[in-house]
């Protein structure tokens, strides 16, 4: 008989992962049903709403607009929006089955899709914030470098540090077996399956306690090993994307507005009034944006698709809206 040396993994190939030995993990948590089919309607709800919505504004954008600088950075956040909701229905379905039936490579293209929209809007409206800020503090400046160029090129930035940006989700996520059930997880885990060593000895000597406690120790011992190395996986994801993806965007978004409402009430022809409840508006629309493309740690912490929250249904729409009543 071959010897088998304790603590040797078996290779998890193409296809799915074996079932988790740690399901009372905190890297799986169950959904109860009220929750996942409220969840369901409001995602159809989205998904309908933001098509329709995010195709207008891109319409508009593209074929009405022909002059309007700021129509370059709606589009681009029309464009961010929409293509996420084309991928909507694979979460909806998800959430309606309670299982992932599209497939390892969706499961990753998904959540990675599901980051870009998040990283690309966030990224959009920061950068729409501070061109709004030079052209209320530094109006000769703003109007003398900011072009259709600049927007642009600005845009295809952001789009290629969003696209690399989302690459770690990409490699972190997979399915896994749940409860007889297959999902899709956000952060990868390693599944081990050990084997205790046997040998022909072993099998004619007296049972051994110690031996026979190996053994059912060692699921335990692997499933240890896997959640320290799904915490260090994760902390190694959500701790930039928390700094660089939530706390620096709205602390420029907060500033800016401060040096908005600060530079615009100098002026005696503004109503004040309407100048708050514009900035009011879209700080809160900013803050609810960021908060629902999936910045908790639950989202990065393993959470399988069926609990992602949901995503806006157009930021842009908001964002024209106030751009054309706006006062600076």
């Amino acid at each position: 008989m071959n010897n088998l040396t304790e603590g040797s993994t078996f290779p998890e190939g193409e296809g799915l992962m074996p079932q988790n030995p740690c399901i009372d993990s905190p890297d799986f948590t169950e959904i109860s049903d009220p929750i996942r089919y409220t969840s369901f309607v409001l995602s159809v709800l989205t998904c309908v709403l933001g098509l329709v919505g995010n195709a207008l504004v891109i319409w508009v954008t593209g074929f009405h607009m022909k002059k309007h600088v700021g129509k370059i950075w709606f589009l681009n956040l029309a464009v961010a929006d929409i293509v996420f909701v084309f991928c909507l229905p694979l979460y909806c379905v998800a959430l309606f089955t309670d299982k992932w039936l599209f497939g390892r490579y969706l499961c990753k293209v998904y959540n990675y899709v599901s980051t870009c929209n998040m990283y690309a809007s966030i990224f959009i409206i920061t950068t729409l914030t501070i061109n709004r800020v030079l052209a209320t503090a530094k109006p000769i400046w703003h109007h003398k470098f900011s072009s259709r160029c600049i927007c642009y090129a600005t845009c295809t930035v952001i789009w290629v540090i969003t696209a690399l940006s989302s690459l770690p989700i990409f490699f972190l996520s997979d399915e896994v077996i749940y409860q007889e059930n297959v999902q899709c997880k956000l952060v990868y885990v390693k599944q081990r399956i050990t084997t205790h060593r046997l040998s022909n000895r072993d099998l004619t000597a007296p049972p051994s306690f110690g031996a026979l406690l190996d053994t059912y120790l060692a699921p335990q011992s692997a499933c240890e090993v896997d959640i320290a190395e799904t915490y260090f996986l994760t902390n190694c994801v959500i701790i930039p994307f928390l700094v660089v993806g939530y706390f620096i965007p709205l602390f420029v978004i907060l500033f800016s507005n401060v040096i908005i409402a600060q530079q615009v009430r100098k002026s005696e022809s503004v109503n004040t009034s309407r100048l708050y409840r514009i900035i009011i508006t879209v700080i809160l629309v900013s803050i609810y944006n960021m908060d629902t493309s999936g910045y908790s740690t639950d989202y990065f912490a393993g959470l399988s698709a069926q609990s992602q929250p949901y995503t806006h249904v157009s930021d842009a729409q908001v964002y024209a809206s106030n751009d054309q009543h706006s006062l600076y």
